[in-house]
């Protein structure tokens, strides 16, 4: 996985390629991605395309053999699983008297 940041933005502005997007027949090479920005305060993660020339040209600041795919896998993993352990402690499976009183 290789972390491109854009140089043509003064915000601090990532890119991860996770592919190759498609052209138009006389359109240039380009490749879809995730592009992750420091805007207003917050991270703002979108699904995005840039042309290969462009990310050549764009400082590469982490390489490693790490999988994306896998760790987006993981973090969703955790997500569910931890939305799951929290629906567990608020409401025990086999309750019936508390959903009766939520109808109410």
């Amino acid at each position: 996985m290789r972390i491109y940041k854009n140089p043509w933005v003064t915000r601090e502005s990532y890119f991860v390629k996770t592919g190759t997007a498609k052209s138009a027949k006389m359109e240039a090479a380009k490749s879809n991605g995730y592009s992750i920005d420091f805007w207003d305060g917050k991270w703002v993660v979108r699904k995005t395309a840039y042309y290969n020339k462009s990310l050549s040209e764009m400082p590469v600041i982490c390489e490693n053999r790490c999988s994306l795919q896998t760790q987006i896998d993981k973090a969703i993993v955790d997500t569910v699983l931890g939305f799951v352990e929290a629906a567990k402690m608020d409401e025990p499976v086999g309750n019936s008297d508390r959903l009766e009183e939520n109808k109410e």
